[in-house]
């Protein structure tokens, strides 16, 4: 237990604009029943109260930096991740609400477990007003995964981490070389964590220990955030399907019914919202990953199915993935 409470965590905290729910975000952190910890704000050039709330808190494991230039998100966490002196490295996000067993957990987590490269908890999905909107359910994802199970549990689900708030690294076993795609608008977490899995097992932590909130001012509810999730999510998936160990002949059906149909729905969005070039650059980049007549009469088979339908196929096609 000892050795437990020697292992330090940097929780890392980047923000831009958010005076509305940093104060309860960080009086989250600090009320954890873990205490080892330095808590590394980043302010990316907020033009709102942010700093002024931030300053509030009186506790030296507190440091908060101030940009002048915004860096963008992961440009903002690459900064922090370049000051934090943590073995445990665990991100966070201003509207997000940890649980008190939160860090604890996940040092148990990582003591028990100490060849991991990362890892990610789960929890529930809540609104503006912090009433949860959905409530995480465990879908069987295993407690350890290699790069093939990574794999296909993220094929099938997406980035496994839902959000950014839920990832803990071991910098201790990867080391200070990892950091985001600053250039990337979304999909930046997705291609380091997969970036990661290529080379190092990936735990995963089944008790709920955050609150996730969701609201309209988040980047990822952005219209052209559906285009940058197509140009940025493909070459990842790509990637992930290579790790997958299943018939070669079955690889086509699972890229175009799991995986295109997903981002072809998001260009559709786009055609939609009238945003009618992004929609062409779209279309452009699906018609190199498989032949784009096929994808929309996939795409219109799927429209008429009813969601129980939907669903029911949906599993008959990933399980190909698990046999």
């Amino acid at each position: 237990m000892n050795c437990i409470k020697e292992i330090k965590v940097s929780v890392l905290l980047a923000v831009r604009n958010g005076q509305e729910f940093i104060a309860s975000s960080i009086r989250s952190v600090l009320s954890q029943d873990f205490k080892d910890f330095e808590l590394l704000i980043s302010d990316d050039n907020s033009i709102d109260k942010t700093i002024d709330v931030i300053k509030e808190f009186q506790d030296e494991r507190i440091q908060l930096h101030q940009q002048k230039k915004s860096l963008g998100q992961f440009g903002n966490f690459n900064f922090l991740l370049s000051k934090a002196e943590g073995e445990i490295v665990h991100f966070w996000s201003h509207d997000d609400i940890m649980y008190p067993n939160c860090l604890s957990t996940i040092v148990n987590f990582h003591f028990e477990n100490s060849n991991l490269g990362m890892s990610y908890c789960s929890g529930n999905y809540i609104d503006k007003s912090g009433l949860v909107t959905r409530e995480w359910k465990f879908d069987g994802t295993p407690r350890l995964l290699n790069k093939n199970l990574y794999s296909k549990y993220s094929l099938t689900y997406g980035c496994l981490a839902g959000s950014i708030s839920q990832v803990s690294l071991n910098r201790k076993n990867i080391g200070n070389n990892y950091y985001f795609i600053e250039s990337y608008l979304l999909a930046g977490d997705f291609e380091l964590w997969t970036r990661i899995a290529e080379k190092f097992t990936i735990g995963f932590i089944s008790k709920k220990l955050t609150s996730i909130r969701n609201h309209s001012s988040q980047v990822s509810n952005n219209a052209s955030s559906n285009y940058a999730s197509v140009v940025e999510g493909i070459p990842i998936t790509n990637r992930l399907m290579k790790y997958v160990n299943v018939d070669l002949r079955e690889k086509p059906k699972i890229k175009r019914e799991v995986i295109l149909i997903h981002y072809f729905q998001r260009v559709m969005v786009l055609f939609v919202r009238k945003e009618f070039k992004l929609f062409i650059s779209g279309i452009k980049l699906l018609s190199r990953e498989d032949n784009i007549f096929l994808l929309f009469l996939t795409w219109i088979r799927f429209r008429l199915r009813t969601k129980d339908q939907f669903l029911k196929h949906r599993r008959k096609i990933t399980s190909i993935l698990f046999d």
